[in-house]
């Protein structure tokens, strides 16, 4: 329902701060927060993006949701780009 009927110029703020305040802990719950991000990010890429930037997420939710951007073919190259150089590095969960 979110996806449908409030990621709308209006409702993008509020959209975009329940998203990142949903406990997501399992794969299927964060992937849909990243998906649903994306979303957000295709149709409002200025905004999302600003919002991104100082939203508390962790890191894989918040490169999963650039990832599924970059695999929107709506986006241009030069957004593209900017998108790459945004992923965060995160640490190995494996020991060395």
């Amino acid at each position: 329902m979110l996806l449908e009927n409030f990621i709308t110029t209006k409702e993008l703020s509020r959209t975009l701060c329940a998203l990142v305040e949903i406990p997501a802990k399992g794969y299927n719950a964060r992937m849909g927060v990243a998906w649903a991000l994306s979303i957000c990010g295709v149709k409002f890429p200025k905004q999302t993006l600003g919002f991104l930037e100082t939203a508390k997420l962790d890191d894989w939710t918040y490169n999963k949701a650039l990832q599924k951007m970059l695999e929107s073919r709506r986006l241009p190259e030069a957004l593209r780009q900017d998108l790459r150089a945004r992923k965060r590095k995160t640490r190995s969960l494996r020991p060395k």
